[in-house]
């Protein structure tokens, strides 16, 4: 469970198609977690920042606890995905296509709940993946920005929080730029290692060391 929240989060948080809209975005990572994990805080990431332009969307993760980095980079008209991660010590590349996916997309509901990020206000839709509780807090005075996996929510998502009884991670926006943004291609760098989506999670799940 502990893999597929992971896979999850990244997905979720960096798989999002811009319509509309080129520019920067700045989440801020915050993470609960039990008494015997707590610790484990202090080695996880502290913001994402995410590029816009076109169909291609682009997350920059840095870990500096750990000196990682993931980028992942989303093409939202053909559904490709990559995943650059960079422990410091190995690299790996991870490709993936969200349209060709057999998990189909999950259906939100919206709970009633409204709040004001960033000086946004915004409503709060909710679903539920595998025991795995997905909140999204999403406005409509910016341009509509989805993820892959909330495709039917019309809106800006400021806030994303995702529970299961492992931990809980919040992101949310603190800042927000538009403006010209370099051309993003998704080509895989030289000294990545090369996995699948499957070949990945198989890599972790048989307890590979990937530091982030």
């Amino acid at each position: 469970m502990k893999i597929k929240l992971l896979i999850l989060s990244i997905i979720i948080s960096s798989s999002l198609m811009a319509q509309d809209f080129q520019g920067m975005i700045t989440y801020k990572l915050s993470y609960e977690l039990p008494g015997d994990l707590q610790a484990m805080a202090s080695i996880l990431p502290s913001k994402t920042i995410m590029m816009y332009r076109d169909n291609v969307s682009k997350s920059v993760t840095d870990n500096e606890a750990t000196g990682g980095t993931t980028i992942v980079y989303t093409d939202n008209e053909t559904g490709e995905t990559l995943m650059l991660m960079n422990t410091g010590k190995d690299k790996f590349a991870i490709k993936n296509n969200f349209k060709e996916s057999e998990e189909g997309t999950p259906e939100y509901k919206k709970t009633g709940e409204k709040k004001e990020i960033a000086g946004y206000s915004c409503e709060v839709a909710e679903t539920e993946y595998e025991g795995t509780i997905i909140q999204v807090c999403y406005t409509k005075e910016l341009p509509s920005i989805h993820t892959e996996n909330s495709s039917g929510l019309e809106g800006f998502p400021l806030e994303i929080v995702i529970e299961n009884e492992q931990m809980t991670r919040t992101q949310v926006v603190v800042d927000i730029q538009e403006g010209a943004i370099e051309e993003l291609t998704l080509e895989i760098p030289d000294g990545y290692q090369l996995f699948t989506k499957e070949e990945w999670l198989k890599k972790m799940q048989a307890g590979m060391s990937i530091g982030m």
